[in-house]
């Protein structure tokens, strides 16, 4: 326990050095408020106008999103848990830190409370949604056995700190076998392409996209 302790700490030292970084290079080029930016494309979400949407955290917001990742990595320390579904142990990081980044995204699109659910692995990940990130551009959403067929599952592109919303499906409609997949030994589940997904805002009155009250600080 107490090497766990002196390794949390030596983290959150190393994770506030970083946070830094990031805020200046994030900063430095250019100024991020809190807007949602549009971009021309297809094969993904879409506003009204056609336009496709793009989400981009301020550098505030990243480093929130960041320290969640980097808690429940830790907690999965402390409690002894391993990467499921195939992962890949030295991944687990950059998962856990883009996984928070791609839920902060998705909250603030939609306006909703977000606090990580630190230590509750049966929790949503933003009110009744789950949310999928991944870094490549034409990734797929996956899904696994486990997953609850009742819940929405929405499918987020990019790195942080922009992401682009692909669209979203019901657990029980992307469990399909024409969907289950095995990119490599231990890595079997349902990978659903992006054409499949329902690229509408239509998730329910109460998840309509809400204006942000404010730009927030721009650092």
């Amino acid at each position: 326990m107490d090497v766990l302790c002196h390794f949390a700490l030596g983290l959150g030292s190393l994770s506030i050095v970083a946070a830094a970084f990031i805020t200046g290079v994030m900063v430095g080029g250019a100024t991020y408020r809190s807007i949602v930016k549009r971009e021309k494309g297809g094969g993904r979400m879409m506003e009204d106008d056609g336009v496709s949407i793009v989400i981009t955290l301020t550098s505030v917001e990243a480093m929130q999103a960041a320290m969640i990742g980097i808690m429940r990595h830790v907690q999965d320390l402390k409690q002894g848990l391993h990467a499921r579904y195939g992962l890949l142990p030295g991944n687990a990081w950059q998962i856990h830190i883009e996984g928070a980044c791609g839920e902060m995204a998705v909250a603030k699109h939609y306006g909703k409370y977000w606090n990580g659910n630190i230590g509750n692995l049966k929790a949503h990940d933003v009110e009744h949604l789950e949310v999928r990130t991944t870094r490549h551009e034409n990734g797929r959403l996956i899904l696994h056995k486990a997953d609850p067929d009742d819940a929405v599952f929405i499918l987020l592109t990019g790195i942080c700190p922009s992401y682009t919303l692909r669209g979203w499906i019901r657990g029980t409609d992307g469990k399909k076998a024409e969907f289950w997949d095995e990119p490599r030994a231990g890595r079997a589940a349902y990978f659903v392409p992006a054409s499949q997904l329902t690229q509408t805002q239509i998730l329910g009155p109460e998840f309509a996209p809400r204006p942000m009250p404010w730009d927030g600080p721009t650092s």
